[in-house]
C-alpha cells in the first residue's frame, strides 16, 4: 500500500487543516495542540521553530532572521527601529552610534577615521574639507571668520571671472586640447600673509591664479588659466626657472609633502564619448602602472586619486552616472574638463614635465587607437615613436620598454 501524499505539493484527504500541521514538516499534531506555534503567519513545530528560526534579540520573538549584529539575531521590524545605515560604510549600526553630519548619518568609526571637529563651532567636517589655521581644523564658514585677510590667495573653490586661454599668437586656429594645472605647495614656517607674498610675485605671471586648499597642512594651490601644448612647450624653460626654481629657492615643497599632488585639466570641447571611454580604459586597466608614474604610495592614491575602483566607463562617458567619486585617478565630473588627477605634487621640473608629456600622450594616443587595442604595449610603442614630444616621459619608460623588447 503506497504512502499518502504529504507536503507541499499534496496533503492526505484526511489530514489535519493547516492550522494543526507544522507549516516546514507537515507534521499532524491535532493530537498535541501545545507543540506548534504560530511564527511569522505560518504555523510551526517545536522542532522546525528551532532548526529555521532565531529569537530577536529586541523584541524576543521567533523570526526569521533578517539582520544580525554583534552575534545577536533582530527581526526587521527591530533592526529598522533600533539600527541606523552608516552613509560613508553602508554598515548597519545602533542608532546610539550614529551622528548627523550634514544631513549625512555617520556611525562612530567613520566619524573618527574620516573626520574633523571645527575648533570653532565644533560642527563635524569631513577631514579633505576642513581648513587648518594656527594648528587648528575649522570648516569653511568658521575659517572665513579667522582666517587672514590675503590679496592673492584666494578662498578654496574661487575662481577667475574669467579664464583665458593661452596659445601662441602665430597659432591660426584655437588648440584642439588645452591643459590646465593646479600644484599643490606646502611651507614649514611661512605664515598665511608671507606666503601670500609669495602669490604676490607669482601673480606677475599672468596666466596664474591661487586658491588656499584644506587638504593642506600649510600651504595653498597653484593653478594655471587654460594653455595650448605650444604655448607650454614653448615657456617650458620659464616654467622651470620663474615658477618651479623659484619655489624651491623660497624653500617650498611639494613631493616632501604626504598631502601635496599636482591635477592637470584637459578641455572637453573635443573628446567625444568613445574618445572619453579609451581614456578610462587606458588608466583604470593599468593600475600598477599609473601607481610607478603617479610616483605616490600605494595608500596615498587609494585615498586622493583611486585607480582601483571597477568604473562604469561608457556610462562615465556618456555623463550618465551621477554623484561619481572625484577622488579617482581620471575624475569625470567637471563640466569643461577632465581631470587627471594621480599625479604626486612636485617642483622638480623633470618629474613635473613627465606629468604634462603623459596627458598629452594619453589624450593622443587614445585618440588615434581602437578601443580594442588599447594597452600599455601599445602606449609604450606610442612614447617611443614619439621620443622626441616627450622626452621625459620616454626616459621613465626606458626601463619598461627595454623589459618588452629584450
Amino acid at each position: 500500500m503506497s504512502a499518502e501524499p504529504v507536503g507541499p505539493e499534496g496533503v492526505a484527504p484526511d489530514a489535519a487543516p493547516p492550522e494543526e500541521r507544522c507549516w516546514h514538516c507537515e507534521e499532524d499534531f491535532s493530537f498535541a495542540p501545545d507543540a506548534v506555534q504560530e511564527v511569522c503567519g505560518r504555523t510551526v513545530c517545536d522542532e522546525c521553530l528551532e532548526k529555521f528560526y532565531s529569537r530577536c534579540h529586541g523584541c524576543r520573538d521567533y523570526h526569521e532572521t533578517d539582520f544580525t549584529y554583534n552575534g545577536r539575531n533582530y527581526c526587521e521590524s527591530c533592526a529598522s527601529a533600533d539600527f541606523t545605515l552608516c552613509d560613508d560604510c553602508n554598515e548597519m549600526v545602533p542608532n546610539d552610534d550614529i551622528s548627523n553630519v550634514g544631513r549625512r548619518d555617520i556611525c562612530e568609526s567613520c566619524l573618527s577615521d574620516n573626520y574633523v571637529q571645527c575648533a570653532a563651532c565644533e560642527d563635524y567636517v569631513r577631514n579633505g574639507d576642513a581648513f587648518l589655521h594656527d594648528g587648528h581644523a575649522y570648516c569653511e564658514s568658521c575659517y572665513a571668520e579667522t582666517e587672514p585677510k590675503l590679496e592673492y590667495i584666494k578662498p578654496y573653490g574661487s575662481k577667475p571671472n574669467k579664464l583665458i586661454f593661452h596659445g601662441l599668437p602665430d597659432e591660426k586656429v584655437p588648440a584642439e586640447f588645452y591643459f590646465g594645472w593646479e600644484l599643490e605647495v606646502e611651507h614649514a614656517s611661512f605664515t598665511a600673509s608671507e606666503q601670500d607674498a609669495t602669490a604676490g610675485e607669482l601673480a606677475k605671471i599672468p596666466w596664474l591664479w591661487f586658491t588656499q586648499d584644506g587638504s593642506l597642512t600649510n600651504g595653498f594651490e597653484i593653478k594655471s588659466h587654460p594653455l595650448s601644448w605650444l604655448f607650454y612647450k614653448t615657456n617650458k624653460d620659464f616654467i622651470q626657472k620663474e615658477i618651479l626654481e623659484y619655489l624651491s629657492k623660497n624653500k617650498y615643497t611639494s613631493y616632501d609633502s604626504e598631502t601635496c599632488g599636482l591635477h592637470i585639466h584637459v578641455s572637453r570641447k573635443n573628446i567625444t564619448p568613445l574618445h572619453h571611454y579609451k581614456i578610462q580604459k587606458f588608466i583604470f586597466s593599468n593600475p600598477e602602472f599609473i601607481l610607478s608614474i603617479s610616483k605616490r604610495s600605494e595608500e596615498n592614491l587609494r585615498a586622493w586619486a583611486s585607480v582601483y575602483e571597477n568604473i562604469p566607463w561608457a556610462r562615465v562617458a556618456k555623463k550618465t552616472v551621477g554623484d561619481l567619486n572625484r577622488k579617482l585617478a581620471l575624475n569625470s565630473r567637471p563640466a569643461n574638463t577632465i581631470e587627471f588627477r594621480l599625479f604626486r605634487g612636485s617642483l622638480k621640473p623633470s618629474t613635473f614635465f613627465r606629468a604634462f608629456e603623459f596627458v598629452h600622450a594619453v589624450i593622443y594616443y587614445t585618440k588615434k587607437t581602437s578601443h580594442r587595442e588599447i594597452n600599455f604595449q601599445g602606449f609604450l610603442e606610442y612614447v617611443k615613436k614619439n621620443a622626441k614630444e616627450y622626452p621625459n616621459l620616454f626616459e621613465f619608460l626606458v626601463p619598461a620598454l627595454k623589459k618588452t623588447e629584450g
